[in-house]
C-alpha cells in the first residue's frame, strides 16, 4: 500500500503532538519531585493518556508504511483506548483535589465504576464482537461504532466541564500568576476538545492539518496552565 504525500504528513503531525503532549507531560509529572504535589504526576499522566488515541495513529501510520497493511483493529483500540479512561479517572482525582472537594469520594467513586464498566465492556466486545466497536479503513485510520463515540465524547465532556470549571476558579485568583495560568488553561481544554470532537468526524487532509495544529497549541497551553516558566512569568507580570 502507497501511501500519498498528505497521509505521510499527516502520519507525521500525528507523531508530532504525540511527542509533545508526552513532553508536557512527563515534564509535569517531574515537577513532583520539587513540589511534593501528587497532583502533577495525576495531571502529568492525564496528558499522557488524552494523547493516546493520537499515539495509535502513529503506531497504525507506522505500520501500514513498513508493511504495507493495515494493523489489527484489536491492537488499535487497546492503544487507543484502554488508558483514555484511565486517565480521566486521574484527572478527576486532581480535580477534586484541587478545586471541588464538596462530595469527593462520591464523584472519585462514580468515575471509577464508570470507567471499570467501559474496560470490561471494551474488552468483551473487542475479544467477541469487534465489529461492534469499529473497524480499520484504509490508509490507516479506524471507523468508530456508537460504543466508542458516545463514550469518548462522555469522556471528553467531563474533562472539558470539569477543566473549564478549574479555569474559572484560577482567573479568579487574586494572585496575577494564578490568574494566567487559568486563562491558559481555559483556552487548552477548548482547544484540546474542540480538537478530539473533530478527529471523530471524517474530514478533508487540509482540515486535519488544521486539527493537530489545534491540538499541538492546546497542549502547549495545557503545561503553561499547570507550569508557568519563569521567563514567561516575567513577560506576563510587570
Amino acid at each position: 500500500m502507497i501511501l500519498p504525500l498528505t497521509k505521510i504528513i499527516i502520519g507525521f503531525s500525528n507523531l508530532v503532538f504525540f511527542i509533545i503532549a508526552l513532553i508536557v507531560g512527563l515534564k509535569l509529572i517531574i515537577k513532583y519531585r520539587n513540589q511534593k504535589d501528587k497532583n502533577y504526576i495525576f495531571v502529568g499522566i492525564t496528558w499522557i493518556t488524552v494523547a493516546m488515541p493520537y499515539f495509535a495513529t502513529v503506531v497504525s501510520f507506522l505500520y501500514t508504511l513498513t508493511t504495507a497493511t493495515l494493523i489489527s483493529f484489536t491492537i488499535y483500540i487497546i492503544i487507543s483506548m484502554t488508558f483514555f479512561p484511565i486517565g480521566l479517572f486521574l484527572w478527576i482525582m486532581a480535580f477534586t483535589n484541587l478545586a471541588y472537594e464538596t462530595h469527593k469520594n462520591s464523584i472519585r467513586s462514580l468515575i471509577a465504576v464508570y470507567v471499570l464498566i467501559f474496560e470490561i465492556i471494551l474488552y468483551i466486545l473487542l475479544f467477541t464482537t469487534p465489529s461492534y466497536l469499529g473497524e480499520m479503513i484504509p490508509p490507516f485510520i479506524p471507523r468508530y461504532e456508537p460504543y466508542i463515540v458516545f463514550n469518548y465524547l462522555a469522556m471528553i465532556l467531563v474533562i472539558i466541564i470539569t477543566g473549564i470549571y478549574f479555569s474559572l476558579q484560577s482567573l479568579k485568583s487574586s494572585d496575577e500568576k494564578v490568574s494566567w495560568k487559568g486563562k491558559f488553561l481555559l483556552v487548552a481544554f477548548i482547544l484540546t476538545t474542540i480538537g478530539g470532537i473533530l478527529d471523530l468526524v471524517p474530514t478533508p487532509d487540509l482540515v486535519i492539518f488544521i486539527k493537530r495544529t489545534i491540538t499541538i497549541t492546546g497542549s502547549i497551553l495545557f503545561y503553561l496552565g499547570f507550569y508557568l516558566p519563569q521567563w514567561v512569568e516575567r513577560k506576563l507580570i510587570k
